[in-house]
């Protein structure tokens, strides 16, 4: 997820953007952290099925986490 993701979505929470920062009330913080964990959650799904391992469960469980956290190092 780039910035202009996180500013596009906190556009469509409602959130006042200006220069300094976002400025939200409470019910567009929490459309906006909505927002967020849906795109995440979707990134490490389509990252899962992307996962080439064998079919032993363990292992493509291992490699789907490690590919998980390995997207919070870039």
């Amino acid at each position: 997820m780039t910035l202009d993701d996180v500013i596009e979505m906190a556009c469509q929470a409602n959130g006042n953007i200006y220069l300094g920062g976002p400025h939200f009330s409470w019910d567009e913080a929490e459309r906006f952290a909505t927002l967020v964990a849906a795109a995440e959650r979707e990134a490490c799904a389509k990252l899962c099925e992307n996962i080439d391992e064998p079919l032993d469960a363990s292992a493509v469980g291992a490699a789907c986490a490690a590919a998980i956290r390995a997207r919070g190092q870039k």
